[in-house]
């Protein structure tokens, strides 16, 4: 019965969607000139774009793991996080985001404040709702890509600029204030290895004045004297851990590379050790064969060079900690600053366009369809039996049209052997 109220061919389909065909495209012309005056009259968008690479220490550790003040401490995190997520952390930040929300940029009329020109009635209302506007985003390489939408270009491209800018001033106070603590303490350090080295060399004086000065074979001063360069290098290496400590866990790489340093110089320092003391082959010195006196001298002279060794050390490391107190050099290498884009990125006039003239051409070609099975309703005698016949051409059609997309490969390959 379906087949006789649906006329029955395949031809049908084409010949109704042919009898409709001007209905069809003028409908699909339609729905594209509304489109194209609602895009015309809603806001445009303008997404402005920076990437730079994140600051790192200039021993290969990021100098974002050390930030203390303008991070919360759960971002302080070890190995799991490279410099590219530390940095967008600190993006994230009341530090970085703050700042920018409440300094004031030319309208063109006035200067008034970020938060107000974005329509916020508070910085923290704003602030709450960055994500909306920015966007922080890590990159594959180790870059940092900024991105900012607003309905202006300028101001796009201004707030891009502002958020780096306001990053690099975050990091250069941090790595200000971590120099000097790193100075105060390391100045500490020195102090008290001066009156140490100053306390052995007095020992060494009295003993010497009281007993005389010894003189010990080559091979047993070449191994104090390295004994003593281990040593201070071991002590140096401590206080280093002591003052990375304070700002870093201890799963940091930094950390974990530093204490296996330490490890290798202790397991170092104990092989020369043996040497000096149980002796061995190729004439390296014996403690038995050595007076008791003269290997009481060899100590006291061993403790003054590890104490000259280990100020020689902390001097350097105070040194550098105080040029980089001083120091005032951008910390980010900014590949590409924010320019004002010349195109609006939303909305995406081609794509919506596209869309909706398909979507009218989908809905003329559902009309023309049902028009035609309500047609063929309306033609029935009895009216009881109207929905069930719709019902059974409906399935029918659907049947047709999945039968013949089956087959359009069988007739695609049948056309090509012709």
């Amino acid at each position: 019965m379906a087949r006789i109220m649906t006329s029955g061919t395949d031809k049908d389909w084409f010949e109704t969607l042919l009898a409709s065909r001007w209905l069809i495209v003028r409908n699909m012309l339609l729905t594209g000139a509304v489109v194209v005056v609602l895009l015309w009259l809603l806001p445009h968008k303008y997404t402005a774009y920076t990437t730079f690479f994140p600051p790192e220490e200039p021993q290969g550790v990021s100098a974002l793991e050390l930030l203390t003040r303008a991070v919360p401490p759960e971002f302080r995190l070890g190995a799991e996080r490279s410099p590219a997520d530390l940095a967008v952390e600190i993006l994230k930040s009341r530090a970085v985001c703050m700042p920018v929300l409440n300094s004031r940029i030319f309208d063109g009329r006035d200067s008034v404040a970020v938060y107000r020109l974005l329509g916020f009635r508070d910085a923290e209302r704003a602030y709450s709702n960055v994500f909306k506007f920015a966007h922080f985003l890590p990159g594959k390489l180790g870059m940092v890509r900024i991105e900012v939408t607003t309905r202006w270009p300028a101001v796009s491209a201004s707030l891009a600029n502002a958020f780096v800018d306001q990053l690099d001033a975050v990091e250069r106070i941090r790595r200000s204030e971590k120099a000097q603590q790193a100075r105060q303490f390391y100045e500490e350090q020195l102090e008290l290895t001066d009156k140490r080295v100053k306390k052995a060399a007095k020992a060494l004086a009295d003993f010497q004045r009281r007993y005389g000065i010894f003189q010990l074979d080559k091979q047993t001063t070449l191994l104090a004297d390295e004994m003593a360069r281990i040593r201070a290098e071991v002590l140096a290496k401590q206080i280093q851990l002591a003052v990375m400590s304070r700002t870093m866990l201890p799963a940091n790489p930094a950390v974990v590379k530093l204490k296996a340093q330490i490890d290798e110089l202790e397991k170092a320092y104990r092989d020369v050790e043996a040497k000096y003391v149980r002796g061995g082959s190729g004439g390296e010195a014996n403690k038995g064969n050595l007076p008791a006196l003269a290997l009481e001298w060899g100590r006291l002279r061993r403790e003054l060079k590890i104490q000259e060794n280990l100020w020689e050390l902390i001097n350097q490391l105070y040194h550098q900690a105080r040029i980089q107190e001083v120091k005032n050099t951008p910390t980010l290498q900014v590949l590409d600053r924010a320019v004002a884009p010349s195109r609006p990125s939303w909305p995406d006039k081609k794509r919506w366009l596209a869309v909706f003239v398909l979507l009218g051409g989908f809905f003329s070609v559902l009309y023309v369809f049902f028009e035609r099975e309500f047609e063929a309703l309306r033609r029935v005698e009895r009216p009881d039996n109207r929905w069930q016949l719709f019902l059974l051409s409906l399935q029918e059609d659907l049947r047709r049209a999945s039968h013949y997309l089956s087959q359009a490969p069988r007739r695609k390959r049948h056309t090509q052997r012709r």
